[in-house]
């Protein structure tokens, strides 16, 4: 068996084929010599008969095997030369077979393009039957439609002469029934267009009978078109409108469909408020000082910027009528903004247009609620208590109801125009519409607010305040015996918030109701009454009965009558700058800032207060002069109690320790004018006010004890009641004065030193010479040890 896998066992040895075949070899395919050899061998080992073990194998190969056996030689050379010759035939074969397939690939070649060219032919051929088939189609179309036109002629030519002869519509199906309205639209306009081009008597009888068909139709039309508004079937609405636009009756349309929306707007009901619309309602909080309106903002549009809306309608309403009417008038605009949208193809137009027809609803609603505050004759009542929070124990003038109603009516129409920002509107401007609604209230706006801030502010004022002008315009001398005017009154700041709260609501309302022309002006005008009333009829009021009794006191002094000086002035000093604060700070926070834009009005409501505030503090100076005045007065009248024995006691004492009951009476004095004016003045008014009053405490004195004699005992006294001086003053805590009483107490050291020592200490003093020289001349022994002839 040959071993030879590339053979593919072609090669056959054994019994069966005693001779070894190359013809049987395949020889396309490599073959390896090795193999072959082996294969060769092994078909001569199994022809030899002599060979009977495979061990002898090596005999076959050696040169004397191949010599016995010449026969496999030769047979191998000729099946080589075969071979050879193979290969040669072969090759012959393969080259005639190539130019044969060569002329073969040429011939296709010829044929190929033969078939194309007569391909583009074909389609050439089959274009131009496409071309002449569509010229063929277009020709039948034409006739098609001059076949419909002529049937069409034909058959307006039989309804006009219906209408000519029997003056009225055909009974046909296309008249009768109403699956056919466009069709018999378009048949009517056509007849109509037909009979205007003809004269003649019958023809213009056909014309008035078509004419009458056709406004039939337009009637059924609306008619159709308004109950399909009504019932918001915006499907049906659409089939009308398309209906009545081959009539050109679009704004008949348009007209329609806004006198079915003022037909439903008429039913709202506005008596009562339906608390289930009012999304997002809260109470209203009254704003502090701090907190009133962005001062910046100089028109009702930004301060209406401010509140918080939504395009879905969650605007915080008020429950009064009008709110009530506009909250469900919001809705019905929110559900016909739909139907317009899905009906018409100019919903900006329709909707600008019912916008308009609800804006005149809006007036009618907003001139009932004003009207009914003017003619009601019943009153609300109300107060403002220091918290800013209503109470029940006035009665609200009808003015005040009046400017209430018309800011919340202002302000409400204007949250309505917010929740219409979202639509589409074109060129109409809803802002105008709200203008013209108000103009003639707000024309007379001002008059009204001044009217009612006067009112106001005289309800608040002191009962006693006109009887007060009386006596000061005729005689002021019978003011200060009326004994209504001698029990003290203070201002109060819970009364001064409550002018402050009230033009703060003024300056709201004049924010929102004034133009931006007459802004400036109207809120210098609220600013004044303000400035009027709270500062120069209120706070001077009660700081001139105050000053006028301390002119009282001042003239009981130069009585000679000895009374203690009160202290009302610095109560009155502590409460009036307290409400002045307030009075500046709600001018810096709210007044200036919305006149910053307004020069004029700005520079005048400045000058005013600043004239104000400066006269305020005059008469407040004035007053607390005279106080001083008394309580230096009284301070001298307290020393006139002073005794002489105080500082020269006949029996010798070197251990004092108590003050003498006249320095006691002055220092409580002392203590208590000193504690009112730290807890009542401040600032430079504080230390003007301790630096007069130490200075000429000071000198009385020093002028009180140059009418003594002291003695040893007596200098020790006058040490004591010093120090109890000196402790009050320095709480004044001005160094000249501290200075000064320093020096004052030098003065126990002339009555302590013997003689000898004076003028050693006459050298060290801070007491000039003069009051050194005084004061030795109260030395007890001055004369009887003769010390004016040794210093």
């Amino acid at each position: 068996m040959l071993k030879s896998k590339n053979v593919n066992s072609l090669l056959l040895s054994g019994k069966k084929n005693k001779m070894f075949l190359f013809e049987d070899i395949d020889w396309s395919k490599d073959l390896d010599k090795k193999l072959l050899l082996d294969d060769l061998i092994g078909d001569i080992v199994n022809n030899d008969k002599e060979v009977k073990d495979k061990d002898q194998l090596s005999y076959f190969t050696t040169h004397e095997y191949f010599k016995k056996n010449q026969d496999g030689k030769g047979r191998l050379k000729d099946l080589s030369t075969d071979i050879l010759f193979q290969i040669i035939n072969l090759t012959k074969d393969v080259e005639e077979t190539e130019e044969i397939h060569k002329d073969n690939v040429e011939e296709f070649k010829d044929r190929f393009d033969t078939v194309i060219k007569k391909y583009s032919k074909f389609e050439d051929r089959i274009s131009n039957i496409g071309a002449t088939t569509t010229k063929i189609g277009r020709q039948l179309e034409n006739i098609h439609k001059l076949k419909l036109r002529s049937t069409s002629a034909i058959e307006l030519i039989k309804y006009f002469l219906h209408f000519r002869e029997k003056q009225k519509k055909p009974s046909t199906p296309l008249f009768v029934s109403d699956r056919h309205l466009v069709e018999r639209a378009n048949v009517l306009i056509k007849l109509n267009n037909i009979a205007k081009e003809l004269k003649g008597e019958k023809n213009i009888i056909a014309t008035k009978s078509i004419q009458k068909s056709i406004s039939e139709l337009q009637k059924t039309m609306l008619s159709a078109f308004e109950d399909a508004s009504f019932s918001q079937d915006h499907e049906e609405m659409k089939k009308y409108l398309e209906i009545l636009l081959l009539f050109n009756d679009g704004g008949k349309c348009i007209k329609t469909f806004i006198r079915s929306r003022k037909t439903l707007f008429k039913e709202i009901k506005t008596d009562q408020a339906n608390e289930s619309n009012f999304k997002g309602k809260t109470k209203k909080k009254k704003k502090t000082i701090k907190k009133i309106l962005n001062p910046n903002e100089s028109s009702s549009r930004t301060l209406l910027n401010e509140q918080k809306g939504n395009e879905d309608f969650k605007l915080n309403f008020r429950s009064t009528q009008l709110d009530n009417f506009l909250i469900q008038l919001i809705e019905k605009i929110k559900e016909d903004y739909e139907l317009v949208n899905k009906v018409f193809s100019n919903p900006v137009r329709v909707m600008s247009m019912l916008i308009e027809m609800s804006f005149e609803f809006i007036k009618v609603n907003v001139n009932e609620s004003l009207k009914q505050q003017k003619l009601n004759e019943k009153r609300k009542p109300i107060s403002i208590n220091k918290n800013g929070k209503n109470q029940t124990n006035r009665t609200q003038s009808l003015e005040e109801i009046y400017l209430k109603t018309l800011y919340e009516s202002y302000l409400s129409v204007l949250k309505f125009e917010k929740t219409l920002n979202y639509l589409k509107l074109g060129e109409l401007n809803i802002y105008e519409l709200i203008e013209k609604i108000f103009k003639s209230y707000k024309s007379d706006y001002l008059k009204t607010e001044k009217d009612t801030l006067n009112t106001r502010f005289s309800e608040m004022l002191p009962k006693k305040f006109y009887l007060y002008l009386d006596y000061k315009k005729t005689n002021f001398k019978k003011f200060q015996k009326d004994p209504n005017f001698q029990k003290i009154e203070y201002p109060t700041l819970d009364t001064s918030l409550q002018f402050i709260y009230i033009t703060e609501s003024a300056i709201e309302r004049a924010i929102l109701l004034s133009t931006k022309e007459n802004l400036g002006d109207n809120i210098r005008n609220i600013a004044e009454c303000l400035n009027t009333f709270l500062g120069e009829s209120y706070l001077m009021y009660f700081i001139d009965v105050v000053f006028q009794k301390i002119k009282v006191q001042k003239k009981i002094y130069k009585r000679a009558k000895k009374k203690e000086p009160t202290f009302e002035f610095l109560t009155i000093i502590q409460k009036t700058n307290h409400i002045i604060l307030k009075f500046e700070e709600f001018f810096l926070v709210t007044v200036l800032p919305i006149l910053t834009e307004f020069t004029n009005s700005f520079s005048t409501i400045k000058h005013k207060k600043r004239e104000l505030l400066t006269s305020i503090e005059n008469k407040l100076s004035l007053g607390l002069q005279n106080l001083l005045e008394n309580s230096v007065k009284y301070f001298q009248y307290l020393l006139k109690n002073q005794k002489k024995i105080d500082f020269e006691p006949k029996k010798k004492d070197n251990n004092i320790i108590n003050i003498t009951a006249a320095c006691k009476k002055a220092v409580e004095f002392l203590i208590k004018v000193t504690k009112n004016i730290i807890k009542t003045v401040d600032g430079q008014n504080l230390k003007i006010f301790f630096s007069v009053f130490g200075n000429q405490i000071a000198d009385i004195l020093l002028n009180h004890y140059a009418k003594f004699k002291f003695n040893s005992s007596g200098a020790l006294q006058l040490l004591q009641d010093l120090s109890a001086f000196i402790k009050i003053t320095r709480k004044f805590k001005i160094p000249q004065v501290d200075e000064k009483f320093v020096t004052l107490r030098e003065i126990s050291n002339i009555f302590l030193v013997p003689p000898k020592n004076l003028n050693n200490l006459k050298q060290q003093s801070r007491l000039n010479e003069l009051e050194f020289k005084r004061f030795i001349k109260c030395r007890s022994d001055y004369k009887s040890k003769m010390i004016g002839e040794k210093i």
